[in-house]
């Protein structure tokens, strides 16, 4: 019929027009996968970044532990090798120390072998020559003005045996004299270098400070971090925002598509409906009665329809022949 065929150019419109509208949807629910496909692909890059930067802080931070831990144990094994060289001058101080007192003792083996009584004058007159040598060496040594004349006294008298060979130990222990002096000047000098080392490591203590200059290297790496993260969520939500905008925009125009589509639909049910009246005007009473039936497989087409496109029934109803006629 002629109201039927009206009434399926009609869906046909609207089946195509519904099937244009899901099949944008799609595309849009589409497009919104691959954003989020393309921030998940930006996150990852961010991510490599972050560990890139990570371990390079790490690796700085490590560098400068490990480069301060290195100078710390040069300097250990510094104090090391100055305990040693301690350690060996004593043993030499120890050493010397032992040949004077064996020529002491010689010196004493000397005096019992002449015989010589320690309240002699002979023996009197070399201890005073042994005091005015020691005099020279050690200026805490000083002669009494008593000494002094005798002493010149006997610059013109000739040595005895016994005064020239006690003489004569005693110039070979200057040899070790000199030796005990240097090395005990040394040794002080190196205790003295430890001394100030320990003190000074005391007050810097390096390990500590590259401690704090590792952390604080990290830190600076995590501030970083976080700042590229939220230059990245800045711009994440930049782009979101573009996007929502751009949605809007499509909605808004989709909107109007569609505002436009049902007044057209609705122009198209005003004809429908004007036709469908000048058709039962024009048919006989046999055929007016018959429109009952027609109605009723107009009624049950559109039921198929709705069934199968999930369309509004009252939408699809407002296109066929008024329920009235």
């Amino acid at each position: 019929m002629k109201v039927q065929k009206e009434l399926s150019i009609y869906m046909g419109e609207s089946t195509r027009a519904m099937r244009r509208q899901e099949m944008e949807e799609q595309q849009a629910g589409k497009g919104k996968k691959n954003q989020k496909s393309v921030f998940a692909g930006e996150l990852n890059g961010i991510q490599d970044n972050i560990l890139v930067k990570q371990q390079k802080a790490r690796k700085e931070a490590l560098k400068v532990v490990t480069d301060t831990w290195s100078g710390d144990k040069k300097i250990d094994n510094g104090l090391k090798e100055r305990r040693e060289r301690i350690k060996s001058l004593q043993e030499e101080v120890g050493n010397a120390k032992k040949e004077l007192a064996d020529i002491a003792r010689q010196q004493e083996d000397l005096q019992e072998r002449y015989g010589i009584d320690a309240d002699s004058a002979e023996q009197k007159d070399l201890e005073l020559l042994l005091k005015s040598r020691e005099a020279g060496r050690n200026p805490e040594v000083s002669l009494t003005k008593e000494e002094r004349e005798r002493l010149a006294g006997l610059a013109g008298q000739e040595l005895t045996e016994y005064q020239s060979r006690v003489l004569e130990l005693d110039s070979y222990g200057d040899y070790h004299r000199a030796i005990i002096a240097e090395d005990e000047k040394q040794i002080e000098i190196e205790n003295k270098i430890i001394r100030d080392t320990k003190l000074e490591r005391l007050k810097k203590d390096p390990m500590q400070g590259a401690q704090k200059q590792a952390e604080a290297i990290e830190e600076a790496a995590g501030k970083e971090i976080l700042g590229m993260l939220a230059e990245e969520g800045k711009e994440h939500v930049d782009k979101e925002q573009e996007e929502k905008e751009e949605q809007a925009e499509e909605a808004k125009e989709k909107k109007e598509e569609q505002e436009e589509l049902l007044a057209k639909r609705k122009d198209e049910r005003e004809e429908a409906k004007k036709r469908a009246e000048a058709l039962a005007e024009s048919l006989p009473t046999e055929q007016l009665l018959s429109l009952d039936k027609i109605q009723e497989d107009i009624n049950r087409e559109i039921q198929n329809i709705v069934d199968k496109m999930k369309l509004i029934e009252e939408d699809i109803k407002g296109a066929a022949v008024d329920q009235t006629l």
